[in-house]
């Protein structure tokens, strides 16, 4: 049997995106503590996706995916310390709005 090499690469790309591990993972928010600082959780998340702030302090946004579904996890810092920590899942694309 002659073995076709595209059908190998397209198998093993599969294959291997398939094992795709995200840093939002059980373990991974448990170590997510109050008090850490920003590039402390960086470090154990990843960059995150978004920032924002406002008058209270910061938030970090991190997912584990650009696509559906995905987890997503926000993080507020205050005085530059982690404060709270929300995970939510986006099960459908929403629509971006321009403003």
């Amino acid at each position: 049997m002659k073995k076709n090499p595209t059908f190998l690469l397209l198998l093993l790309t599969i294959l291997f995106s398939s094992c795709y591990t995200s840093a939002i993972s059980y373990n991974n928010l448990n170590r997510i503590e109050r008090g850490m600082f920003p590039k402390d959780v960086i470090a154990i998340l990843g960059e995150p996706i978004y920032r924002s702030f406002d008058d209270k302090g910061e938030i970090l946004e991190f997912r584990s995916s650009e696509y559906p579904p995905a987890r997503v996890v926000r993080i507020r810092f205050v005085d530059n310390k982690v404060v709270e920590m929300e995970l939510s899942l986006i099960h459908i694309s929403e629509p971006t709005r321009l403003r």
